[in-house]
């Protein structure tokens, strides 16, 4: 596979590229795995397009000395000023110095079990996580999985009502509570009743085996997709 080298401009905060952005990796091989050498053979660029179909969060690839190696069209987006992230002499850090120190600290762990909380734009944040992917001609490639959250992030949940069993009236009744919503402002939303919402609400708490929100929340945690 041909390399081609990511351009960045003058400065330390360089500019990112529209189109799929890596740099050579000039090392000599090291020993692989069957997983390592089955990577080996796909150019970075087409794991991230894989691996960013997943979901809805930004994706980077670096290697261990954090240098940039592609980054997808939403991973583009943090880097630029006011993102939360930055390029400095083609390596990814916090825009934050004072964040660096626990950056660098997920970046070697790259289990993909911690998290970090970086602050991102218009007051929201930024949640990091770092995983290996391979070693590839000697360098150990990591995986930045990053999750825009603020005030226009919105959860996206499982289909509810088909693994519960509840009516329509009830998820919607369930979807407003997970949104934060009180009984009283879902039964002004839906023109309602009080009593109506809280029969709704009794209901959906016996499929769900709850007798609280906070059980509720407890209890559909896992079936949060984002």
């Amino acid at each position: 596979m041909a390399n081609r080298r990511i351009f960045f401009g003058a400065g330390s905060d360089a500019g990112i590229a529209d189109d799929w952005t890596i740099t050579a990796v000039h090392s000599p091989p090291a020993a692989q795995s069957d997983h390592d050498r089955i990577l080996e053979s796909i150019a970075p660029e087409d794991w991230l397009r894989c691996w960013s179909a997943l979901d809805d969060r930004a994706r980077l690839v670096i290697d261990e000395t954090r240098t940039l190696i592609c980054a997808d069209k939403r991973g583009r987006t943090v880097l630029k000023p006011g993102g939360g992230l930055r390029l400095r002499d083609s390596r990814v850090e916090p825009a934050n110095a004072d964040d660096l120190p626990a950056f660098e600290e997920l970046i070697e762990s790259r289990t993909g079990l911690e998290s970090l909380g970086l602050k991102g734009s218009h007051g929201g944040h930024l949640i990091v996580q770092a995983s290996k992917i391979c070693e590839r001609q000697g360098k150990t490639l990591i995986g930045l999985a990053i999750r825009i959250v603020g005030r226009g992030f919105s959860p996206r949940w499982a289909d509810l009502k088909q693994a519960f069993h509840l009516t329509k009236a009830e998820n919607q009744v369930v979807r407003s509570l997970l949104a934060g919503l009180s009984a009283e402002q879902i039964a002004e939303a839906h023109g309602l009743s009080l009593d109506t919402i809280r029969t709704h609400i009794r209901h959906a708490y016996d499929k769900l085996n709850v007798s609280s929100r906070d059980q509720m929340w407890h209890r559909l945690a896992p079936y949060r997709l984002n």
